[in-house]
């Protein structure tokens, strides 16, 4: 039992020296962007929440990726000549006590990296309602963790828009099949169901109307947006949630209509959203 306990003390030791070096990294990045903070801040790009998940993961990865690499070098260390079952068990056991987060924090930074290129997706063709003079921002803060991925300042009215990016799975042989959406939740070819994604598109945009009216004394709803990159939507029901194709938001924001928000209306909103979207430092 003395042996057991000496080895974990010294591989504890040993990995916490490997954790706090990794670490360092960012400790000393964040004080330098402190030291030599610009008066002037970037607006938030499409993804900066991913993106900063995805750091935080690329941390962690580093840290378990030093364990399972120093976990048989510094028990071997402290072994004894003569290696006996018992102590290769234990090594092993202190490998996959390392493995097993690793491979499910490799499958969540999968996920993110999915979501990132999703939001780019969107936010280029978004990025083009500019030029018929509407605010496009991305990853408006809503919490500590939380953001709306896309937002729209048209003259038709506010958006909101959550992107969900999914796989095709490769059972539909490449076909270019439809996503049905019932009203409730976005019925996909696999069968897979998804009505989180409408109830978070619905939270976000009434999050959003109620920090606009906060804000200002305009009254208005803003409307919530479902894009689905990469998929064609089949069928659509009615609703207080839209789900579209990235390119059939240009349809829905651009109207022909008498426009609902004034010039002066639309820069008085844009100007409350970009106040928390201008918080990236140089």
């Amino acid at each position: 039992m003395d042996t057991v306990l000496r080895l974990l003390f010294y591989e504890m030791l040993g990995l916490g020296l490997i954790a706090t070096v990794v670490k360092s990294f960012g400790w000393r990045d964040y004080l330098k962007k402190r030291s030599k903070a610009a008066p002037t801040k970037l607006l938030r790009s499409p993804g900066e929440t991913a993106q900063r998940e995805t750091q935080m993961l690329n941390d962690w990865l580093m840290g378990l990726l030093a364990g399972i690499v120093a976990t048989p070098a510094i028990l071997l260390g402290q072994m004894p000549h003569t290696i006996n079952g018992r102590a290769i068990a234990i090594m092993a056991a202190g490998i996959v006590l390392w493995a097993v987060p690793l491979i499910y924090l490799l499958n969540l930074r999968r996920r993110l990296e999915l979501s990132l290129r999703g939001q780019r997706a969107v936010a280029e063709e978004l990025n083009r309602l500019m030029r018929e003079g509407c605010f496009v921002f991305h990853d408006y803060p809503v919490g500590p963790r939380e953001s709306i991925d896309h937002i729209i300042v048209a003259p038709s009215g506010v958006y909101a828009i959550k992107t969900r990016t999914r796989r095709k799975s490769g059972a539909l042989g490449g076909r270019d099949e439809g996503v049905t959406f019932d009203g409730s939740g976005l019925n996909f070819p696999n069968g897979y169901r998804d009505s989180a994604v409408v109830a978070q598109a619905r939270s976000a945009a009434a999050e959003l109307s109620r920090e606009l009216a906060a804000a200002s004394t305009d009254k208005f709803n803003v409307n919530a947006i479902v894009a689905l990159p990469g998929w064609i939507i089949s069928g659509t029901a009615k609703g207080d949630v839209t789900v579209l194709n990235p390119e059939g938001i240009k349809d829905v924001v651009v109207s022909a209509e008498k426009p609902l928000l004034s010039s002066v209306q639309m820069n008085r909103v844009a100007g409350v959203i970009e106040q928390k979207c201008r918080d990236i430092e140089l």
